[in-house]
């Protein structure tokens, strides 16, 4: 005789500072909806730590700003505070500086993306 036991899912605890899955949830008004958007965020910005890298190793300050931009709208609607942050940050670096030093940003937007990256991939296995 087999013995079935149930698989008790997870709860996932949010890393608000990270990834704020209430504030995402509230926004888009369904957590289904939400599911869809967050596999499409990390779809869409999964190795951005490299794109990113050759467009400041390149001084492509323009696509640069427009990659941010977009970046910045994934970003706030699933509710990742501190890459989105980190984003407006680059960006207010870009418009506001003369000749902005972006090469410092290598390195805090990998690291945020890591983070960022992580938080989505362990909301979607809760």
């Amino acid at each position: 005789k087999k013995v079935y036991r149930k698989v008790q899912k997870e709860k996932f605890h949010e890393a608000k500072g990270i990834l704020d899955v209430t504030k995402g949830v509230s926004y888009v008004r369904s957590e289904s909806f939400y599911r869809e958007i967050i596999t499409q965020v990390g779809l869409a910005l999964r190795n951005s730590e490299k794109h990113v890298k050759e467009l400041i190793e390149n001084e492509e300050i323009d696509k640069l700003r427009t990659f941010c931009l977009d970046a910045v709208g994934l970003s706030a609607t699933i509710g990742a505070n501190s890459f989105v942050l980190l984003l407006n940050n680059m960006l207010h670096e870009m418009t506001e500086t003369q000749n902005p030093t972006m090469k410092t940003y290598i390195k805090p937007y990998r690291d945020e993306w890591v983070k960022l990256d992580y938080e989505i991939k362990r909301y979607l296995k809760s």
